[in-house]
């Protein structure tokens, strides 16, 4: 098994994955995302979940190709749940009733 899980926005509502396997526990260390739609989108991510990023932060993710393009690696012994963290060009993210699948992640 590859230990990275890619997933592409559909809109900020969806990915192509209805529910994603638990990370860490399930062999994923890395994580990309690719648009579906041609849009662009922000991640708002938590810090102290991928090395290199004791902050939160904001990742872009426009046009074709995997963002970021060296996939972001868990830090070791990590437990989170990431909710709802997709952003359309306007900054609204889903209105809550279809949030994109949680990302959960359990050393």
């Amino acid at each position: 098994m590859s230990n990275k899980h890619s997933l592409t926005i559909v809109d900020k509502c969806h990915t192509t994955a209805e529910q994603h396997p638990m990370m860490g526990k399930n062999g994923y260390t890395k994580i990309q995302w690719q648009c579906a739609d041609g849009e662009s989108y922000a991640l708002l991510l938590p810090g102290g979940v991928f090395q290199g990023y004791t902050d939160a932060f904001a990742l872009l993710v426009n046009g074709p190709g995997w963002v970021p393009k060296k996939p972001l690696e868990l830090e070791p012994k990590v437990n989170t749940i990431i909710k709802n963290y997709i952003y359309d060009n306007d900054g609204k993210n889903c209105p809550g009733k279809a949030d994109p699948p949680d990302i959960t992640i359990q050393s």
